[in-house]
């Protein structure tokens, strides 16, 4: 089952990010991992459909797919230049997990 950008804007009523379609096909990969089958009947593949929108968009607030993927890996990257220095990673919008 795919969610379409029709969907996401005109039901989830969602906001616009870049590359919303590889959000979604990303996010429905996600979705998948966590239900372990497809959905059955009409209320579930609505529901299926929220959830996908849901995660497609907190990896848009996230960034984008490549820095959602940093945020829920734990990846942390720092680096320093004089006495100005700079961490990321943990979370997105630069929470600790």
């Amino acid at each position: 089952m795919t969610v379409s950008a029709d969907f996401y804007h005109n039901i989830f009523c969602g906001a616009d990010y870049p590359g919303l379609d590889r959000l979604l096909n990303r996010a429905e990969v996600e979705i998948e991992k966590l239900i372990l089958r497809s959905p059955e009947g009409e209320l579930e593949e609505r529901q299926y459909s929220f959830a996908v929108c849901a995660q497609a968009e907190y990896m848009g607030l996230c960034g984008g797919v490549e820095a959602w993927a940093v945020s829920v890996s734990g990846t942390a990257a720092s680096f320093s230049v004089g006495s100005f220095s700079m961490s990321q990673g943990g979370g997105c919008f630069g929470q600790s997990r």
